[in-house]
């Protein structure tokens, strides 16, 4: 590519495991994905995968651990792994 203020790459990747084929799948993705444009793609993909993306829930409580200092931090953990033997 010259002059190319932007670009997007595709790829694709099948196995033997789903395709006894699995070159000509890879062909026929992306021909099918070639029609598409991009942001059709990625919203597309944002639905498609928003049950993997939410089914996390982190929570970080604001405790004093970080004031602790290390030689502290260390005989705590070799504690916690002495109780779990």
């Amino acid at each position: 590519m010259k002059k190319c203020k932007r670009s997007n790459l595709f790829i694709v990747s099948n196995s033997s495991y789903y395709f006894k084929e699995y070159g000509k799948q890879n062909d026929l993705d992306l021909q099918a994905i070639s029609s598409i444009s991009f942001d059709d793609l990625k919203a597309a993909h944002i639905k498609d995968y928003q049950s993997l993306y939410s089914r996390l829930d982190l929570q970080l409580t604001n405790d004093d651990s970080e004031a602790i200092q290390t030689d502290q931090r260390i005989e705590k953990v070799k504690m916690a792994l002495s109780i779990r033997g």
